[in-house]
Formats: structure tokens, sequence, C-alpha cells
């Protein structure tokens, strides 16, 4: 995410949406999200200091994947919080950290109803550079 323009302190919040849509292979997926994320304070990681920034909200996750000729759709929405470590001299993102719960279905040809599913998600990132 983009800080939101001006010099935050600790406290300050604001609500950003993401909408992702893509495809790979034999298949596709669109991610929508409504996140806030609210300003922690500072962050030290191997004795540098980050702007920590948490962050909570909800994903909705469509995809549809080819499978053996039958397209199988799955739909889910989950309830979001992590947290951003933001590198403010470099003005990128240094690591995010998500984690996700909640439900959604499956519909797949030969079943006649979608099939309910819980769904958890991990997500690490790091930058990796100079």
């Amino acid at each position: 995410p983009g800080l939101p323009g001006r010099a935050v302190v600790p406290g300050d919040s604001w609500v950003d949406t993401i909408d992702v849509v893509g495809g790979a292979g034999e298949g596709q997926r669109s991610d929508f999200s409504i996140l806030r994320y609210t300003v922690q304070g500072d962050s030290t990681v191997d004795g540098r200091t980050y702007l920590s920034i948490a962050l909570e909200g909800t994903t909705e996750i469509s995809t549809e994947m080819d499978m053996g000729g039958m397209t199988i759709s799955q739909s889910s929405d989950l309830e979001m919080e992590g947290h951003i470590l933001w590198d403010l001299p470099a003005g990128r993102v240094f690591e995010t950290r998500r984690s996700g719960r909640g439900s959604g279905t499956v519909s797949v040809p030969n079943i006649p109803f979608p099939l309910p599913i819980q769904v958890e998600t991990s997500q690490l990132a790091r930058f990796r550079g100079n």
C-alpha cells in the first residue's frame, strides 16, 4: 500500500481498496480487498528501523481453473490481519505479513450444488535488495 500522502504518526489510519485480476496457465483469479491501515510506530529488524503499520479488513477471492476439461470455480470471503514494515528512507515496503480466515464454496460441474469450504491463509513477503 501507499502511505496517505502526508506525514503520519502512531494512531493515524486510512482505508485502501485493492483489486487484482489475473490469470496464468489455465486459470483466472480475482482478489478484492478493503483494508484499514493503522500506524503503530517504529520497529527494528536487523538493526534497521521501519515504520510498523497494522492492517485489517476483508478480502474476496474468486478463482476459476480448468482441470482435465472441467471448469472448477471457488469463491471465498476472508477476514484479514497483519502488518507492514515500511522503509521510509527507501520509500518502499520492507516486509508484509498477512493472515486470513474465512469460508466459501467450490463448484464442480458434476456436483449439483456448491461445496462449502473453510479457508486459512498466511503470507510473508520480504524485500531482498539494496
